[in-house]
């Protein structure tokens, strides 16, 4: 983000982190939708104009040598110390993807028309799997979602304070949407609420830089891995 970074370690609140009630959350790091050759990749090869084309592939490169490598490191630290990973997945249950608010049904039926390619991943199919590189462990949470913010159309409010959790490391795609959308959702439910500049992606990046911009005004934080690795060190330390 070069210059513009700077900008987003300038805050006008601050709050506690412990890591002991500190949740990893990983964002929709789907086959459908973070791997090459899968869905939403394909669907704009296929009729994606020219700058689509050429967002999907630095998207895909980003993913591979940053956002990937980044969560593998996250995924590291918060398991060495037993902390609590919980992975969030996106997908329809039904063929006709009527369990999806009819605006994002419209959406991804014609997109299925245009390019022959589903972009919303189905539940048991590949798509919906998580990415090999990050896959999770038996003992690690996977909960679904059918909607952008995993708090609208899931359990994981109830889970994340039946685990006694109060704030909550964000990782994964799309950072102008889904993630973006369960971030405010968690800020605005009390959690103290991190994104993870490095490992987080989207398409468009300047809608990335964007939504950024925006949960660092109004709602959380907004650190790269290596200071958030080194502040859930400090046991409690001010996130300032």
């Amino acid at each position: 983000m070069g210059q513009q970074r700077e900008l987003l370690s300038v805050s006008s609140f601050d709050f506690p982190v412990d890591p002991s009630n500190t949740a990893l959350l990983v964002i929709d790091l789907q086959k459908g939708y973070a791997h090459p050759e899968y869905g939403f990749a394909k669907a704009i090869a296929a009729v994606g104009t020219n700058a689509e084309q050429e967002s999907s592939k630095k998207f895909h490169e980003r993913l591979r040598t940053l956002v990937i490598p980044n969560v593998q490191r996250l995924l590291k630290f918060f398991r060495a110390r037993q902390l609590r990973v919980i992975f969030i997945t996106m997908g329809t249950n039904t063929e006709d993807l009527v369990d999806l608010t009819p605006t994002l049904r419209a959406r991804h039926l014609e997109r299925h028309k245009r390019s022959g390619h589903l972009c919303i991943a189905r539940k048991g199919s590949t798509e919906y799997e998580i990415l090999d590189e990050i896959r999770p462990r038996t003992d690690e949470l996977v909960v679904s979602k059918i909607s952008q913010s995993a708090f609208t159309s899931s359990n994981l409010d109830y889970v994340l304070r039946n685990m006694g959790m109060r704030s909550l490391v964000v990782t994964g795609i799309m950072t102008s949407g889904c993630v973006l959308a369960t971030a405010i959702s968690a800020a605005n439910r009390g959690y103290g609420t991190i994104l993870v500049e490095d490992a987080l992606g989207a398409i468009d990046f300047l809608s990335h830089e964007a939504a950024l911009r925006v949960f660092q005004n109004d709602f959380g934080k907004v650190f790269e891995t290596q200071t958030v690795i080194s502040k859930l060190q400090g046991q409690g330390a001010e996130l300032e």
